[in-house]
């Protein structure tokens, strides 16, 4: 089966690919590009705001439904971002075509429910990044480092995927699924592969290979709770021990986008951990999270990548910033981490303090090592920002935001802001029930996924 509006929208940025792919240059491309992201976006808010106010839903299936009904949309805002704010200086035409197809592959990921169709949808998006990880790190190797892992996770995924799919609900097939999306999302020990990919690879690209977090909706796609069992406190473990681990990785490092990827692991850690909690509570704060996380985190990245193109120095061992040169550069870049983070007065916060209301009580010990994590991540955003916009006068001149970038980053700080003071329109949704199967949870047709159970 195939939920319409998701397809709608792979099929604009699969077609805005090509336009970009025939287009003169990279800026001819990003326009392109631009103006898909924001026909998705326009297209799935509406999708999303008639399906909270019709009885529509009741007989067509065309969106997702509960707290994912907001992910098309979600996946529009990010792709913006991704794409709006790119720097010309480190993303080329072919660039843009491949952030595209990962955005179209994001898309189609929310409207299948065939385990196989999600499969290749995984494998493509791996091997679209790959290639340009192959292209701008042609003289290392790292890129084989991302391969390998990629490879393997694939192998475990398309491996236990078909055996739920085939009606196989053995631990055996339950642990390859789990095992690859593990690898996929960086969790420990598998995480040695992400920090040199943002690192090196153009944000673009990063963003939209990992905002999206197609390893996520597998689990809540082909899992249920119940099916878990007894692996969810080892999982929620490994996801809790990720966030801390990765959090202090984070807060010592003095490269600027090693930090940045050191902070998306940790959030990424805290995600993992609240998917296993047996607490409606948990759970929405877990999938809220995946959301914000999302936008703030593509926001906070491409802040930096637009910070990059204007000057050489992003390293956080001596403070050679000027906040007057780029006052609103600086503040989006400060507000969009926090909002990462789970600050006061954002979504961020909203979802941080559902995720911890609701796995303390479960998991006491690891549900206090979330507030560890996120505070731990807090002083990793200060700390950048006092190290890359404070502390010098420079008598080189540094631009601030031009005004497309001014309307995007404002923009994402606007919904995370409005949406933490006003979280009713997208936690109204009543939470998953753990009795569920998985077709139930997700409202998605169940005859295929039913098997795996």
């Amino acid at each position: 089966m195939i939920i319409l509006i998701p397809t709608i929208l792979a099929g604009i940025f699969a077609a805005a690919s090509i336009g970009a792919a025939v287009s003169n240059d990279a800026k001819s491309a990003r326009r392109i590009g631009l103006g898909a992201a924001a026909s998705v976006t326009i297209i799935a808010a509406l999708g999303f705001f008639l399906m909270a106010s019709s009885a529509l839903t009741e007989t067509v299936r065309w969106m997702p439904v509960g707290m994912l009904a907001i992910a098309p949309c979600v996946g529009g805002v990010v792709a913006l971002m991704a794409i709006g704010l790119a720097p010309l200086t480190s993303h080329r035409k072919t660039t843009f075509v491949r952030i595209l197809l990962l955005f179209a592959f994001a898309e189609a990921s929310l409207g299948v429910v065939h385990p196989l169709a999600m499969v290749l949808l995984w494998i493509a998006s791996s091997f679209v990044a790959w290639s340009e990880y192959r292209e701008v790190c042609k003289a290392r190797s790292w890129h084989r480092v991302f391969a390998f892992y990629h490879v393997v996770s694939f192998g475990f995924f398309s491996a236990g995927a078909t055996l739920l799919w085939m009606g196989n609900s053995a631990h055996i097939a339950i642990a390859m699924v789990l095992l690859g999306i593990g690898i996929r999302e960086g969790i420990l020990p598998f995480h040695s592969w992400f920090p040199k990919f943002v690192e090196h690879v153009p944000m673009g690209i990063v963003v939209a290979f990992i905002g999206p977090q197609l390893g996520v909706y597998a689990q809540l796609e082909l899992l249920s709770p119940q099916s878990i069992g007894s692996y969810g406190h080892t999982i929620a473990a490994f996801g809790a021990g990720t966030a801390v681990f990765t959090a202090i990785l984070g807060v010592v490092q003095t490269d600027a986008r090693r930090a940045v990827a050191y902070l998306i692991l940790s959030q990424t850690g805290l995600i993992a951990f609240g998917l296993e909690s047996h607490s409606a509570v948990g759970l929405t704060g877990a999938i809220l999270n995946w959301q914000v996380l999302a936008v703030a985190t593509a926001g906070f990245a491409m802040a930096l990548a637009a910070l990059g193109a204007r000057r050489d120095h992003l390293q956080l061992w001596k403070a050679h910033g000027d906040f007057s040169q780029t006052p609103r550069l600086g503040s989006a870049f400060l507000i969009l981490g926090f909002a990462s983070v789970g600050f006061p007065l954002t979504l961020g916060f909203v979802a941080e303090d559902l995720l911890v209301q609701g796995t303390v009580g479960e998991f006491p010990v690891l549900g206090l090592s979330l507030v560890v994590a996120t505070a731990t991540n807090g002083i990793t955003v200060l700390r950048a920002f006092f190290y890359l916009f404070t502390g010098s006068k420079k008598k080189v001149s540094t631009p601030d935001l031009g005004r497309r970038e001014s309307v995007l980053l404002a923009g994402a700080v606007t919904l995370l802001i409005i949406f933490g003071l006003i979280p009713h329109p997208l936690v109204r949704f009543e939470a998953p029930s753990l009795a569920d199967s998985p077709a139930q949870v997700m409202g998605h047709h169940g005859e295929v996924r039913g098997n795996a159970n």
